[in-house]
Formats: C-alpha cells, sequence, structure tokens
C-alpha cells in the first residue's frame, strides 16, 4: 500500500504519486515555512523516517517492510544517529 495517493477532482482516491509530485509537495511546504526547498525532496522523507525509527532504537531492519530493500542504504539514512548514541553525545563537545 502506498502512502501518498492521488486523488482526483471528485475526491476519488486512486493510484499512487509519482516521486517528483511528492517532491514538489515536500518542496512546496518547506517554502511555506521558510526552509529551502533545494535542500529537501521525496528522498527527505525517506531518510528522515530511517534516521527517526533509529535514533529512538527500533531495529533498523524494520525499515526494509517499510521499502527500503538495500541495507547499504539504510545505513546510510541513519549513520547520524551514530554520533548520537557516542560517549561525547551530550557533553558539548
Amino acid at each position: 500500500m502506498h502512502l501518498f495517493r492521488r486523488i482526483d477532482r471528485h475526491g476519488n482516491i486512486t493510484g499512487r504519486l509519482t516521486p517528483q509530485s511528492v517532491c514538489l509537495i515536500v518542496q512546496k511546504h518547506c517554502n511555506n515555512i521558510g526552509l529551502d526547498s533545494k535542500q529537501y525532496g521525496a528522498h527527505s522523507l525517506r531518510s528522515g523516517f530511517c534516521f527517526t525509527a533509529a535514533k529512538v532504537g527500533k531495529n533498523i531492519k524494520l525499515c526494509n517492510k517499510q521499502g527500503i530493500k538495500k541495507l547499504e542504504s539504510l545505513q546510510r539514512y541513519i549513520k547520524a544517529t551514530l554520533f548520537n548514541q557516542s560517549a561525547v553525545a551530550g557533553i558539548g563537545l
């Protein structure tokens, strides 16, 4: 099942949105809140999901069930969490 779906002018929910459509929606909302939309896109949602799941202690392999197939990609998405879990996190270094 896809999270982002098309809705026609009659309110009927149909097929999935293209990655480009999701990107345009993300960028529009980034602009609305004052962020540089060129730094964000559809991929930002996937990366943010993986980062947050790892940060709160979820088993990262569960992300595979959410459509992230390559372990290398998954590891890249969550690499920032490694610093948060290190001994220097939270001591001002």
